[in-house]
């Protein structure tokens, strides 16, 4: 990766935004949803931390509230993937070197580390050594200055090639303490006892070679595989397999904390071990995440970080806490009636009822939590998942059920819905080649192009050969398909399919009028006005077309939205709109997203779009969704927002919370309404409405100043509609 702040690509960005005109309207972050892809969570004192792919976040009340921390000027790394905490300084691991913090993570210096500058995917520590690893084949280990803030001298290369490996052995994971590193690879577990200068295999009783993660506590060793964890007693030399209740699955990392042992697995959650690994217990209730990537302990609590929905803390159930943890990776967005669903990769789905001031999950019967696409047709809903198919939702959300009648491959990467059908493009499967011919068929379902014209009940099938379809359209009798090497266009059902020269790799595709609008993989835009046969593409002013991605595209009105990324550092990235019933003409719409030359911690990139009432919402990659108003963006008159088609209680937000917290509900039709809280007795603590109120939207807040502790339910009333919710106060 390019460094940012070249002065070079600071003088293209300065004629990049001083050429394309610019809107003075002002995006803003919503409420939400919070959470996304916890690489790593450490504690330091009472104080926690959580890296994600939006950088670092940081916790002072048990994870209550995070804020995002700078580790440099201007904003430092995007990605955290390790942290590790020794007597108080805490080192992360970052897509852009090493840095350490002495003030529980409110300051960071870089720490110089080789190559200069390269990705530190893992970090362990022990007094003054740190072993760090560059690569799956690159790996070091050096000590430190006393206080952790240099690296003093290098002792050796955990490189273990020639040492007994062969040659395709990569390094997977390590840990160290005052005699050895142990380090795991896909071909077992090697020992150094003279750091890292030689190795020895040590492999006795490891029947599973393929080590994942590791863990020294004291004289006990742990190594999870891809397929359950052994123990050692006597410090790696020798292993046996864990006992009942975690066979056969795959280990991601372990923690220990006294006499207790978790081990987070890839899809399986939390196990947990109170007799040194014998045996394991699933320890799942609550967590909506199975995919779990790290483990941390603040004052005996363990808190998870998960591989989509943010961070949990246990107390013999998990509960989520991240509440402005703003890392999660929105990959599409869809309205119905007035409410706003973000569909996420790992999170499912979630629900806002008040325009992005509070955002719930929604995802009662949705088995899979990897979405990849969402569209509305109607009052339905309809996701695509990775590996689960499609889902349908009738009533806004509410519930979900599944929609595969006739899909043979359940891995759906793309969606399009209008007034007479719905279009399903899939992938190909997580374990196919990645490097397939056309002439290929081992893998033909993966290029299908499903259609339903009955609302999803049943699907017939459209062989592409594209092995993935990253985006389809219909207009008119035309479908447009496009894949990883070029798009092809039906005009007979899906027969037969014609390649089309669109002149760039199409990612996303928008109807306006007859026009399909096209958003490219290092092209920009492009458009089609004869049904997909000829291309041209669009003139973005000076914006630089050639090397820019358009990761959406959207129309609002009788415009276009697109956002764009130029190369691979989204340092310069933005929104544009085009100009009304033309693609002739862009001006930039991204004052507040993207806003100067040098960024905040995070520039986000823009993946989706909808509009809903008043407002355009843009889903992010790692930021969450942000919100304009339609009337600063499009210059246009949104009208008044339809009134609630039901009646709905929203989940209070925060949640925990301390000692405010926002209650929304929606009101069908007028009547008597009432919201009351109550404790665990059932004793009323406080009415908080009870009065008559028109159709609409409504939020209040509720005060627990003076309330102790603990987990109270609230209740909305309102003519047949009554529904209990339940809220935690912690102080």
């Amino acid at each position: 990766m390019g460094n940012r702040y070249h002065l070079l690509s600071l003088s293209i960005a300065i004629l990049l935004f001083t050429a394309v005109p610019r809107s003075f309207a002002q995006w803003k972050q919503s409420n939400g949803p919070y959470g996304g892809v916890i690489n790593s969570v450490a504690c330091v004192g009472n104080v926690m931390l959580a890296g994600t792919n939006s950088g670092l976040f940081r916790s002072s009340d048990g994870g209550n509230y995070w804020s995002q921390v700078s580790m440099m000027l201007n904003g430092g790394p995007r990605d955290v993937y390790s942290l590790k905490e020794e007597d108080g300084i805490v080192i992360a691991g970052t897509n852009s070197g090493a840095f350490t913090s002495s003030d529980s993570g409110l300051t960071w210096k870089s720490l110089s580390v080789y190559p200069s500058l390269a990705p530190v995917i893992d970090i362990s520590l022990f007094d003054s050594l740190m072993v760090y690893r560059t690569s799956s084949v690159d790996a070091r280990i050096v000590t430190l200055t006393n206080d952790f803030q240099s690296v003093g001298s290098s002792l050796g290369t955990l490189f273990v090639l020639n040492n007994g490996s062969t040659a395709d052995t990569v390094l997977q994971a390590f840990d160290i303490d005052s005699t050895s590193v142990i380090v795991g690879t896909n071909h077992g577990v090697y020992v150094s006892r003279d750091s890292g200068r030689s190795w020895s295999v040590s492999d006795a009783g490891l029947t599973q070679l393929d080590v994942t993660a590791l863990k020294v506590d004291g004289n006990m060793v742990f190594a999870g595989t891809d397929s359950g964890i052994y123990s050692s007693t006597d410090r790696g030399a020798s292993w046996r397999a864990s006992g009942s209740g975690l066979a056969g699955i795959p280990v991601n990392s372990i923690g220990v904390d006294g006499a207790n042992v978790f081990a987070c697995t890839d899809g399986a959650g939390v196990f947990m071990s109170t007799d040194g690994g014998t045996t394991w217990t699933e320890i799942n209730a609550g967590l909506t995440n199975l995919s779990v990537n790290s483990i941390t302990f603040l004052a005996n609590t363990p808190f998870a970080g998960t591989q989509g929905n943010g961070v949990f803390m246990f107390n013999g159930n998990w509960t989520p806490v991240s509440d402005g943890l703003g890392a999660t990776s929105i990959v599409g967005l869809a309205a119905v009636g007035g409410d706003i669903f973000a569909a996420t990769y790992g999170g499912g789905v979630f629900l806002s009822t008040d325009n992005g001031t509070s955002w719930t999950t929604s995802n009662t019967g949705l088995a899979n939590l990897y979405v990849r696409s969402i569209v509305a047709k109607g009052t339905s809903l309809f996701v695509a998942t990775q590996g689960g198919g499609i889902f349908k939702s009738t009533d806004e959300g509410r519930d979900w059920f599944a929609s595969n009648a006739g899909i043979n491959q359940k891995f759906v990467n793309c969606l399009f819905a209008d007034s007479t059908q719905i279009l399903a493009g899939t992938m190909l499967p997580t374990d196919a080649p990645q490097n397939l011919l056309p002439s290929d068929s081992t893998w033909a379902d993966s290029g299908m192009v499903y259609r339903s014209t009955n609302d999803g009940a049943s699907w017939n099938p459209m062989n592409t050969r594209l092995f993935t379809v990253r985006a389809v359209a219909a207009v008119g009798s035309a479908i447009v398909a496009s894949g990883l090497i070029y798009t092809v266009r039906s005009t007979d059902g899906g027969s037969s399919w014609t390649p089309v020269n669109v002149g760039a790799k199409s990612q996303t595709f928008a109807i306006l009028d007859s026009t399909i609008v096209g958003g490219t993989l290092g092209g920009g835009v492009y458009y089609s006005t004869d049904q997909g046969l000829n291309w041209a593409q669009s003139s973005l002013s000076n914006f630089t077309t050639g090397l820019s991605t358009v990761p959406a595209v959207a129309i609002v009105g009788k415009s276009a939205v697109a956002s764009w990324e130029s190369g691979s550092d989204p340092l310069f990235a933005g929104v544009l709109r085009s100009a009304r019933d033309t693609l002739s003409k862009w001006t930039a719409l991204d004052s507040g997203l993207v806003d100067g030359f040098l960024p905040p911690v995070s520039v986000p990139v823009v993946t989706s779009f909808t509009a809903s009432d008043n407002f355009l919402f843009a889903g992010t990659e790692n930021a969450g969704v942000w919100m304009l108003p339609l009337s600063q963006a499009m210059g246009v008159n949104a009208g008044n927002p339809a009134p609630p088609s039901h009646f709905t209680l929203s989940q209070n937000y925060p949640n925990p919370f301390n000692p405010t917290t926002n209650i929304g509900f929606r009101i069908a039709d007028v009547g008597l309404v009432t919201l009351k809280v109550y404790n665990v007795l059932g004793e009323l603590v406080k009415t908080l409405v009870n009065k008559v109120e028109q159709p609409g939207s409504y939020q209040v807040q509720f005060d627990g100043s003076n309330l102790a502790s603990g987990v109270y339910f609230y209740r909305l009333s309102a003519g047949s509609y009554t529904k209990t919710m339940k809220l935690m106060l912690l102080k």
